[in-house]
């Protein structure tokens, strides 16, 4: 998908696809406008029953307000897993850099203060 449609959908409020989807359903209409064609019947439309090809285009709809408790509290896990995109891993190892970082830093300014004390310490 072009990145035109990625830039202007956040502005929008439309995904990409459907960004995209809304120009070819536009510029068919124009087209059958120049034509001279009625435009009564739009093939896109999805006739009852028939299981739509791209989901994924639709806006993602609001969660009932009716829901009871099992519910709900299953449905705030499944979004806390889904936040948590980090793992263990991945969080230890931003941990360990952290504190490698923390340490170089320590160890550089005591170097420098004992520099300014007057006070030679090698390099390691």
């Amino acid at each position: 998908m072009p990145t035109q449609w990625r830039t202007i959908a956040p502005i929008i409020g439309r995904t990409a696809a459907q960004c995209l989807e809304r120009y070819e359903y536009l510029l068919d209409q124009a087209q059958k406008k120049e034509e001279g064609e009625d435009m009564g019947d739009d093939p896109r439309k999805l006739k009852p029953g028939e299981i739509d090809p791209n989901p994924e285009t639709k806006p993602a709809r609001p969660d009932p307000k009716d829901m009871d408790e099992d519910e709900l509290e299953m449905l705030s896990e499944a979004r806390a897993r889904l936040a948590n995109t980090q793992g263990k891993k991945a969080k230890r190892k931003a941990r360990e850099k952290q504190l490698e970082e923390a340490r170089r830093l320590a160890a550089l300014q005591k170097r420098r203060e004992l520099s300014a004390a007057g006070i030679s310490v090698p390099m390691r």
